[in-house]
């Protein structure tokens, strides 16, 4: 972290086509950090949208 504090950007899109239960979201997402190299136990919060 830099002296300017925590800086936010957005990692990726991930399209889902067909089923998107939350079991397929995390999935997405927890490959989508390590394609990213990054570790999943730095993470302090992820954002959605609220979708069901």
């Amino acid at each position: 972290m830099s002296f300017q504090g925590p800086k936010e950007e957005l990692l990726g899109l991930l399209p889902l086509s067909g089923q998107t239960r939350e079991e397929d979201i995390a999935n997405a997402v927890q490959k989508c950090l390590e394609d990213n190299g990054i570790d999943i136990n730095k993470i302090v919060s992820i954002a959605t949208d609220g979708a069901r």
